[in-house]
């Protein structure tokens, strides 16, 4: 078996990796050029990341819009679908384009 490993790490732990490789007898791994030092101290670079904002949402999917004109028919009955779906110009689920859908989703959930 080959296994094939690329690491890109600091240098202090490239060096670890290499006194862990000798301590188990691994050979003398390929080395290619290694990277300079960091500028920055350590410390530095170990900030607390920033706030993080929340994921924008994301577009609903066939399957998600299809449920929720479901929901729709359900809770208002057939006729006031087939109404919605004529507001898109459409008379049918499957002639809605994919860019229509979170469109048709916020519509049935109001």
């Amino acid at each position: 078996m080959h296994v094939t490993l690329v690491i890109t790490a600091d240098p202090e732990v490239l060096q670890a990796i290499d006194r862990l490789s000798e301590a188990l007898g691994a050979p003398e791994p390929k080395r290619r050029k290694t990277p300079p030092a960091p500028e920055a101290p350590l410390a530095a670079a170990a900030a607390p990341p920033a706030e993080e904002s929340p994921a924008p949402p994301t577009a609903p999917d066939k399957a998600s819009a299809r449920q929720a004109l479901m929901g729709y028919v359900q809770r208002h009955g057939k006729e006031k679908g087939l109404q919605l779906l004529a507001e898109f110009g459409v008379s049918a689920f499957s002639d809605l384009k994919p860019e229509q859908y979170a469109a048709l989703v916020a519509k049935c959930d109001d």
